[in-house]
């Protein structure tokens, strides 16, 4: 949530022989910032270096790709970041691309999609979250909890972090996530979304506190979003589009 300081990180990055990742972290924060298109010409010349052709880059071709379809979503065009995210997958899979994926499925109502993507992914507390996210809920309605093996079991590692000190701070995103999208317990994980962005501000929070504050139905929680995206100066049409 501090882009200027960021961009100051980012051009330390030129002196020291990483003039690649200077370029596609100045991208990557133009994109937070809007410039949606600036972003995606940076990131696609960077993708046709000469040198990062072949397989030895596939790597940081996936992770660039990633950065593009991230910036699509945040320039509110789905079908843009759908399609850079299968080519990035086609490079390499790995782990934060497939949760990502997974995350895009289910914003685009195609929760049968994320259960074949993370097939042959650890059972870690993120992809079990994501899992039990895609679950259906009983009797086809739009809220109520999703139970599933997937929530029995995220819910009993959850309640052992609980017992131990300084965990649900810790956990305060994932938590949250799981109150509002597997639980449906709309207050829990706005108290729990609001924790969260005291610690950390990346896209991804900013628009589960929204969904959250609008799922509580509370306006006073929804302007809180708003100024909040102003004074880090986010923008995000998903956010817009929710709020």
């Amino acid at each position: 949530g501090r882009y200027a300081e960021s961009d100051i990180a980012c051009r330390a990055l030129g002196p020291a022989g990483q003039a690649l990742y200077e370029a596609a972290c100045l991208a990557e924060n133009a994109g937070l910032r809007g410039e949606h298109d600036a972003a995606r010409g940076i990131l696609r010349g960077l993708l046709a270096t000469p040198a990062l052709q072949g397989a030895r880059n596939a790597g940081t071709r996936q992770w660039l790709l990633t950065s593009i379809a991230e910036v699509e979503e945040l320039a509110g065009r789905p079908a843009a970041a759908e399609a850079a995210y299968r080519e990035a997958l086609a490079a390499e899979r790995s782990g934060y691309l497939l949760l990502a994926m997974s995350d895009f499925m289910l914003r685009q109502g195609r929760p049968d999609e994320v259960a074949g993507l993370l097939a042959r992914e650890p059972r870690s507390d993120a992809v079990l979250l994501r899992l039990a996210s895609a679950r259906p809920r009983p009797g086809g309605t739009a809220s109520g909890p999703r139970e599933s093996p997937e929530a029995t079991e995220l819910r009993a590692r959850f309640d052992a972090a609980a017992l131990r000190p300084g965990t649900t701070t810790a956990h305060a995103r994932e938590e949250a996530m799981f109150a509002l999208d597997v639980q449906g317990d709309a207050r829990r994980a706005l108290a729990l979304a609001r924790a969260n962005v005291g610690l950390q501000r990346e896209p991804i929070d900013l628009l589960l506190f929204a969904r959250a504050a609008v799922a509580a139905r509370d306006d006073a929680a929804r302007q809180e979003v708003g100024a909040l995206m102003k004074a880090i100066g986010l923008r995000d049409a998903r956010v817009d589009a929710v709020l």
